[in-house]
């Protein structure tokens, strides 16, 4: 319980930053949250009407009608002189008390604010992920023993560029937007002196690269499940206006061990709302090897782009390597920036390689929409015999920590795991030196280092 306000300078407003709204929220149907409760302004106690929609607190009294916006607001549990318990919402120097039943209005509202407690709340057992301006770690509740991934942003790196904090800002917006099975959960922020903790639900069963490493190409079956799923997220995402540009398989998280039936889209520090004038904080960014060539070519774009990257993921799929193969950084970047692609010998039906060209066409306007993904045959009807079952190898821990074996492969002409690890190895030896974006990682398994997404 915290009874008092916090004292450090917050990275989301300060002194003049404005509590209530002039906004008038017209409609309050699918509010999340609605109740009465006893508010508390200054002095003045009275029984209000509380609706929260998004990020706005809506109050209402008699025939008066106050909104708020808590995008970002400090929320703590506070006791009064009864010793009834409350929550204080802060913002600027503005605030507001509110007690009585709070315990599922405190569980809404921490989705959309900030918290300063973190210390008390979660125990931080060690590192997973080191970026330039942020780091991921594996933490548990300390009282549940539950586990999460912790996102911590340093402050300091955070503040030394105005478009660091709004980075941030639009990252966090996005993620509070996510409300899908398929597509990572944000399950509250909090703030502290020198650090902002972005809590998310853990998985356990490493991402799609990984399992890509493993096991080599996978079967046409698998392919369709993993497609089927990240469409499906895909368009929830753009449904909110977003665009993700970053998808390729470091970024899809399998939620338990080698189960790609059921996987997850996760980092979204790329990401952006989509704007026809094309007036991004970032416009040229991605991962070279998965970006569209729009976004490489610094033409104008829409949501198409994650189209062609998960295209890109289809391909990798099933041949078990990457459909631009360089030396380095530079060459996967000019090839993919061609967009050239070998469909050759692909293991896919006449359909599903009629769907993965659509899906990588140089040209946007030709591309396919994810609706035409979803309407096309290969999605709604397969009937495939596994027949590629026979190729999965099953690779030793030498291999997967660097050591050297002979893999046993069962048919020629296919890209094995091993393979694949060579692959990912040639084309990481190099890189540009483009500025690289807040919270970007770079994380080395085995002999093979991972492939960023950058700022052009």
């Amino acid at each position: 319980m915290i009874n008092k306000t916090s004292q450090f300078k917050s990275l989301f407003h300060s002194h003049s930053t404005s509590f209530w709204d002039d906004c008038k929220v017209e409609h309050f149907s699918n509010v999340s949250f609605e109740g009465i409760f006893q508010a508390k302004m200054g002095e003045i106690m009275s029984n209000v009407f509380v609706k929260v929609k998004f990020s706005y607190l809506i109050i209402l009294q008699g025939d008066k009608q106050l909104i708020a916006n808590i995008e970002n607001a400090i929320i703590y549990l506070i006791r009064d002189g009864t010793n009834e318990v409350g929550v204080k919402i802060l913002k600027g120097i503005t605030w507001l008390e509110l007690y009585g039943d709070v315990t599922e209005l405190f569980s809404v509202l921490k989705k959309q604010c900030i918290q300063i407690d973190f210390v008390l709340k979660y125990k931080v057992k060690k590192m997973m992920a080191k970026g330039t301006f942020a780091n991921v770690f594996l933490a548990e509740n300390a009282k549940t023993n539950e586990q999460f991934a912790i996102k911590c942003f340093d402050k300091n790196q955070i503040s030394k560029s105005p478009k660091n904090l709004q980075s941030l800002q639009k990252e966090l917006k996005i993620l509070r937007l996510m409300r899908h099975k398929q597509v990572m959960t944000l399950i509250e922020t909090f703030e502290t002196v020198s650090y902002v903790f972005v809590v998310q639900e853990y998985l356990r069963g490493g991402d799609l690269h990984d399992y890509i490493a493993r096991v080599g190409q996978l079967s046409e079956r698998k392919v369709h499940s993993v497609i089927s799923q990240l469409v499906s997220a895909l368009q929830f995402i753009h449904s909110q206006g977003v665009i993700h540009r970053d998808i390729k398989p470091e970024n899809i998280i399998l939620r338990s061990q080698d189960n790609v039936e059921d996987l997850v889209i996760s980092d979204f520090g790329l990401a952006d709302f989509y704007n026809l004038d094309g007036n991004y904080l970032y416009k040229q960014c991605g991962t070279p090897g998965y970006a569209a060539p729009e976004i490489l070519m610094g033409q104008p774009y829409d949501y198409k782009v994650d189209v062609y990257s998960l295209g890109v993921v289809f391909y990798t799929l099933i041949t078990g390597r990457r459909p631009f193969q360089g030396k380095n950084t530079d060459q996967i970047f000019q090839l993919n920036e061609k967009g050239e692609i070998n469909f050759q010998n692909l293991h896919l039906k006449a359909e599903g390689l009629n769907l993965l060209k659509k899906m990588l066409e140089i040209r946007p306007e030709h591309r396919y929409s994810l609706y035409m993904i979803k309407s096309h045959i290969w999605m709604k009807k397969i009937h495939i015999k596994t027949h590629l079952s026979l190729q999965y190898i099953n690779v030793p821990e030498s291999v997967k920590s660097g050591g050297s074996v002979t893999p046993r492969v069962l048919m020629t002409k296919t890209y094995n795991a091993k393979q694949f690890l060579k692959t990912e190895q040639n084309q990481s030896t190099e890189r540009r030196h483009y500025k690289q974006q807040g919270g970007r990682y770079n994380i080395s398994i085995g002999n093979f280092t991972k492939l960023q997404g950058i700022v052009y």
